[in-house]
């Protein structure tokens, strides 16, 4: 009797135990579903929030086209001091704020136009080699970056490479031959490397075509190796006189020159612009979009979103 009841003690210990670890099992499971639970509803919220953050960014995107149509019929000039050259601050929204701003991208040094050199006398080599010399890069760089955004596969220059010289490498390519479509392009061209391509980056811009420089908008460094024998001081000089006045035309900037000895005769300069970036950036609850568009503008037309980046 004695035996059966230490058994029957000992079987209801068992029970206890498995019922103990039945209930822990099924807390575990339950806490894991409504762990899952609550990571869905969070990951679905930050969808819903990154959706409405792009959607505010894009809208104004789209608002930078309407400024710069406006622009259009009211100016057949573009200069800093425009409307569309006010930098909207950090505005409040409904649930978040939103800022950015437009920048004239024919104020840089389009890298592609070395595409339209023909010789090692071109004005754009020339002065993408002054623009490299004033970065600390070695100006021969030049040559590679001609012959990788040209047509043909002939060497130009002492520091040329065509494909026959990325064929060669650890890890062999071709060249291009064709225009760059983005900045990114340059760290595989001969002889350009992160340090290189940083100290460029903030005189120059990628454009799908041959395009003027808009002395309105140039700052002086631009300006100054732009100009074949402007100094920076010259430059500077220019860009004072601007601000009291923008130029109506290029012979109105030749006329108003404070170094009359400046040759401008080789420079593809202009007043006005047809490529200006745009950056915008919307906050909409904890989820921020940062959004990047290149927008192209062809008459009084609204601007042509050529590419668009979101970050």
């Amino acid at each position: 009797m004695k035996k059966q009841t230490k058994q029957h003690a000992k079987q209801k210990g068992i029970a206890v135990i498995s019922a103990m670890l039945l209930a822990a099992l099924i807390t575990i499971v339950v806490g894991r579903m409504v762990w899952q639970q609550q990571l869905l509803i969070s990951e679905l919220q930050n969808q819903q929030n990154a959706t409405q953050a792009n959607l505010i960014a894009d809208a104004a995107v789209q608002w930078t086209r309407a400024l710069l149509v406006e622009d259009a019929k009211s100016s057949s000039i573009d200069y800093d001091k425009e409307v569309w050259a006010t930098r909207l601050p950090n505005t409040p929204i409904e649930g978040g704020t939103i800022t950015g701003h437009i920048v004239d991208a024919q104020q840089f040094f389009n890298l592609n136009n070395l595409a339209s050199e023909t010789s090692a006398t071109g004005e754009n080599l020339a002065a993408f080699k002054r623009l490299l010399s004033m970065a600390g890069n070695n100006q021969n760089m030049a040559d590679a970056l001609v012959d990788w955004v040209d047509a043909d596969d002939i060497t130009n220059g002492a520091e040329g490479a065509e494909s026959i010289y990325y064929g060669s490498l650890t890890t062999p390519y071709l060249a291009a031959n064709q225009l760059l479509t983005e900045m990114g392009n340059l760290i595989r061209v001969k002889g350009f490397d992160k340090a290189s391509i940083n100290k460029i980056a903030p005189y120059t811009v990628v454009l799908p075509e041959h395009t003027e420089l808009n002395v309105n908008t140039a700052s002086a460094e631009v300006l100054s190796f732009m100009l074949p024998n402007a100094t920076l001081q010259d430059a500077q000089a220019i860009v004072a006189v601007r601000n009291v006045a923008p130029f109506n035309d290029v012979a109105d900037f030749n006329a108003r020159l404070p170094n009359k000895n400046i040759d401008t005769s080789r420079s593809n300069l202009a007043v006005n612009s047809r490529y200006f970036l745009v950056t915008c950036t919307a906050q909409f609850e904890k989820t921020t979009i940062k959004v990047q568009a290149l927008l192209q503008r062809k008459g009084g037309g609204w601007p042509t979103v050529l590419w668009k980046k979101i970050g």
